[in-house]
């Protein structure tokens, strides 16, 4: 800050002009100017000349090859001011009123906030007028403040114009209150009921809260928003988004540590062995690993019972090499997919087989995708052998079987869902066949193994 009002604390009134952004050199303002008065702006242009003290920026920027006539104008009134502040003498007190009563004019019929700010200050000759103009940006009007204004002045204008912009809420009061203080929240807590905006507030103290603002209170209100805001997003549609807002608000949220001020959201379901208790997670943490003797045990020296290709596809306990349960259903080992349901075990039966094959084969085929019916019409015909066994294979006016039969059963026929309540597993395939019904026979609500009586379907 080369020009400016004396003060007690120039180094105060330079950091905060950094702050705002607005702390420039002549160099710099020259460049600021050029590149104004390369989009068009040029009163913009002029009026950060003559904040800065700088009119021959200002006359160079109005007078530009690209000017209006209202442009070129204004210069003429700066100019003005300036010839009449050479040479005013007691005669010139008469006019003194004529002469702002003509730019009191000029300026109402103004609608440009920085020509107006020009004008401002022609017709008086000081900042305070520039200050006082409403229409101006804070930002700005804040920068002319912190170069012009007295010490005692400053102050009190920073604190009416804080307490103004939260009391209307006043998005552009974060240049005074910041987004790390309490007035922050009571300002974004005005902005949101005056606009409806709770986009704006939630992402700005996103960064703040709970990192710098902790008060109990507030810390609960913008938590109630960023709620709201969540299921905006997902009402959407926008799901994914609402992901991506999920981690990096959770990353945020730490101290200078880089210790995580939220908890992290538990696990609803937790899949451990029922022998040795342990997760059944092919690769622990390391804070697991640390606090858990057992699990530096396995991490640390190879279980002999444990087939790492047996571990790795699911089929045994990573930890200590028992099976998994067995499926309520088919009573074949989780992790392992019922061969009935591979393409190979239906090519090789061709178009009949035993009973045993014939009722699996039957209940694989009349299977379609979920349409909400829980009695899905058969798509094969019955057909009585030389034994008198009833048999299945395609009939006349349907496709081979294995071109009807979806791929979905072929994938979910690989995996393994639990009971939550009774904790019995079965293959995801057989779960869907018993509970939502197959072949023409109801669905059932009980749990498929003997004597459980879990109504798992729910």
């Amino acid at each position: 800050m080369t020009k400016g009002y004396p003060t007690a604390y120039p180094d105060h009134r330079r950091l905060c002009l950094h702050v705002s952004g607005l702390a420039w050199s002549y160099q710099e303002l020259e460049a600021h100017v050029k590149r104004l008065v390369g989009q068009n702006q040029h009163t913009k242009a002029a009026s950060i000349a003559i904040f800065a003290d700088e009119r021959k920026l200002a006359y160079r920027a109005l007078r530009h090859k690209s000017s209006t006539q209202s442009h070129k104008m204004l210069a003429m009134a700066i100019a003005g001011a300036v010839k009449r502040g050479l040479l005013s003498t007691a005669e010139d007190t008469e006019s003194e009123g004529d002469w702002s009563e003509s730019i009191a004019t000029l300026a109402d019929e103004l609608t440009d906030p920085y020509a107006r700010a020009i004008l401002a200050f022609v017709r008086t000759g000081n900042f305070q007028s520039v200050v006082e103009e409403e229409s101006l940006p804070l930002k700005d009007r804040v920068g002319v403040a912190l170069r012009w204004l007295s010490d005692r002045k400053l102050t009190d204008y920073i604190s009416k114009a804080t307490k103004d912009a939260v009391a209307a809420g006043d998005v552009e009061g974060v240049i005074l209150t910041g987004i790390g203080s309490n007035m922050a929240v009571e300002l974004m807590g005005n902005y949101i009921r005056k606009f409806g905006d709770l986009q704006t507030a939630v992402l700005a103290l996103s960064h703040t809260v709970p990192r710098y603002i902790d008060d109990g209170p507030l810390v609960r209100r913008f938590s109630v928003w960023r709620e709201a805001y969540r299921r905006q997003i997902n009402s959407w549609g926008l799901k994914f988004d609402r992901v991506h807002f999920d981690i990096a608000y959770q990353k945020l949220a730490t101290d200078r540590s880089g210790r995580q001020l939220i908890e992290p959201a538990k696990p609803q379901v937790a899949l451990v062995c029922g022998y040795c208790n342990q997760s059944l997670a092919q690769f622990e943490s390391q804070a697991e690993v640390e606090g858990n003797e057992n699990v530096k045990t396995h991490a640390t020296q190879k279980n002999p019972l444990t087939s790492d290709k047996a571990a790795a596809i699911g089929i045994v306990c990573p930890k200590c090499g028992r099976h998994l349960p067995r499926c309520g259903v088919c009573d074949i080992w989780l992790g392992t997919p019922d061969p009935t349901h591979m393409r190979w075990f239906s090519q090789s039966k061709g178009g009949s087989m035993d009973l045993g094959a014939s009722m699996t084969g039957s209940i694989n085929t009349t299977l379609g995708p979920d349409t909400g019916n829980k009695k899905p019409p058969s798509i094969m015909a019955a057909n009585t052998g030389a034994n008198g066994v009833q048999v299945s294979g395609p009939s006349k006016d349907t496709p081979n079987a294995s071109d009807v039969k979806p791929e979905w059963e072929d994938v979910m026929s690989k995996f393994s869902v639990f009971c939550i309540k009774c904790r019995h597993g079965f293959h995801a395939i057989h779960a869907r066949q018993w509970f939502g019904g197959y072949a023409g026979r109801e669905g059932h609500n009980v749990c498929p193994v003997s004597s459980c009586g879990c109504i798992c379907d729910v």
